[in-house]
């Protein structure tokens, strides 16, 4: 009797065995075809920037199972337009040897497919396909990362298709410690982890990323150390095809400790003059209150969010940091709020697009950058028509001296196509203002940067001597030129702080309401 209830239930096990494994089968064939198209919709995604170059990509479907093999490389007039920017790019050969390299990345994805395929890798949900990827690094590469992580795989990429098309990411580096005991080098990696959940339509996505540590001691170079870093995003492609949603980023500490303080040629004059192409600001490459090669940075958070609603862009972002440290003197916390509003979706959206297409041509002739100036006339004169408006909510720095604070707006009014083409007129449309509170000591060190630069031609250094006369003759400077400003009214002070209100209407700038010419 129990050999015969026995026999019953193999034969019940072995026909739901021979079911699920017929059910496999069948559907990985039929399921195979909507993985592919589904994988070919995230590749034209994923690739659709300027920045990469697809070199090659093959794709062979089986009945259970695909495999893709993927190389890409990145665009080097990209690098070459960014680079282009920085001050004297053309006169090192490192730089011009960095743009005009060759930088590709070879990966290949095995791609199993059918009901059951998740269950294969631990994911007990009905799948169109399980996808795991591998990157194909270089041997020398290769060599160096076997040495880090041992047996273990420095980056594991899988990807979860379900039933409805929609999925999720899931890309691993596992942590390590490493400890080269005859140079001293100490490394210490929590390692990585990412999820990207997607919709079907890959235009919805879910980012967490987290990477808990990192620790590099070289005795010869310095420290590098993070920890605590934390990013999540949600985020959709408007009607418009703007990416808009939230965003939220935390940093519990960064610290630099480089032992070569001159091996980070930072330059505050070089950084403005490159962002902004102010030729005047080169005074500015003598701060030296924050060294870049050694600072300490606690707390630093960002949040952001934006709509896309009735054909109007909008955006707001905080972000702030508690303390920054660096040369013996704090900073913090500091907090930054801006907002933009009313940016008219389909020109913004068009802008975009080809700021995109035009990273990738070339920008060093005359003619094309007057091709991207005109580009740029186009889709931003529609734009300022429609009154966009841009607020400093607020900015709050806490200095050794005081705190300094800003907060304004800036606007158009009654904007039409034709002030586009004519400064003086594009002038008078604008509408800006801008409240500011800062410290006397603040200005007065710009101050005497400037006069340094003035006095040493921008290349030499003051002996201390020299540099400590400077100071008190630009003090009393200064106090001749605030007393004038205070009694015209252009300032006010209280104790220590300088504040006033600079406005730009109809073309005449105010300080404090009252016009400068």
């Amino acid at each position: 009797m129990l050999k015969k209830i026995l026999k019953i239930k193999l034969k019940v096990v072995g026909g739901i065995l021979l079911i699920l494994l017929l059910v496999q089968l069948i559907s990985a064939y039929f399921f195979g075809v909507m993985a592919e198209k589904q994988l070919d919709l995230q590749f034209k995604y994923i690739t659709d920037t300027s920045l990469i170059k697809v070199v090659s990509r093959d794709y062979n479907r089986g009945w259970l199972t695909s495999n893709e093999s993927v190389v890409l490389s990145v665009n080097n007039q990209v690098l070459k337009n960014v680079l282009a920017i920085l001050p004297g790019a053309n006169a090192h050969e490192s730089i011009n040897a960095l743009a005009n390299g060759t930088y590709q990345i070879h990966y290949t994805t095995k791609i199993t497919h059918g009901l059951f395929a998740g269950w294969l890798h631990g994911t007990f949900i009905p799948t169109l396909a399980y996808a795991s990827t591998d990157i194909v690094f270089p041997d020398k590469i290769d060599k160096l990362l076997t040495k880090f992580f041992a047996s273990k795989k420095p980056l594991e990429i899988n990807n979860v298709i379900y039933l409805n098309k929609s999925g999720r990411y899931v890309i691993y580096s596992p942590g390590f410690g490493y400890d080269e005991a005859l140079s001293g080098v100490k490394i210490n990696w929590g390692g990585l982890y990412l999820k990207v959940a997607y919709n079907p339509e890959f235009n919805y996505f879910k980012n967490d990323l987290s990477a808990p540590l990192f620790e590099l001691n070289a005795p010869t170079k310095g420290e590098f150390v993070f920890n605590g870093f934390e990013y999540a995003s949600d985020s959709r492609y408007s009607v418009n095809n703007i990416k808009v949603g939230t965003t939220a980023l935390k940093l519990d500490n960064l610290r630099v400790a480089m032992a070569e303080s001159n091996s980070v040629g930072l330059r505050f004059g070089e950084m403005v003059h490159a962002l902004v192409g102010v030729n005047s600001a080169d005074f500015l490459n003598g701060i030296d209150v924050i060294n870049p090669a050694n600072f300490q940075i606690q707390n630093v958070v960002y949040n952001a969010i934006s709509k896309d609603e009735n054909n109007f862009f909008s955006a707001a972002a905080k972000a702030g940091f508690e303390s920054l440290t660096s040369n013996n003197r704090k900073y913090g916390p500091m907090n930054f709020d801006l907002s933009l509003n009313h940016i008219s979706s389909p020109e913004f959206s068009k802008l975009l697009d080809n700021l995109n297409d035009t990273a990738g041509q070339d920008q060093t002739d005359q003619l094309s950058r007057d091709k991207t100036i005109a580009m740029l006339k186009t889709y931003l004169t529609p734009i300022f028509v429609q009154q966009p408006e841009v607020i400093l909510n607020g900015f709050s720095l806490v200095t050794p001296d005081g705190v300094i604070s800003l907060s304004g707006r800036a606007t158009t009014i009654n904007f039409e196509s034709s002030d586009m083409q004519d400064q003086a007129s594009f002038m008078k449309k604008m509408s800006a203002n801008m409240k500011f509170s800062v410290p006397k000591s603040v200005l007065a060190y710009f101050f005497i940067l400037q006069m340094k630069y003035f006095l040493t031609a921008g290349n030499a250094q003051m002996d201390q001597q020299s540099s400590d006369a400077l100071a008190k003759v630009v003090n009393i400077l200064l106090d001749n030129q605030l007393h004038v400003w205070l009694k015209k009214g252009f300032l006010t002070q209280k104790e220590s702080m300088i504040s006033s209100t600079i406005s730009l209407e109809s073309g005449t700038v105010y300080l404090n309401g009252i016009p400068t010419k």
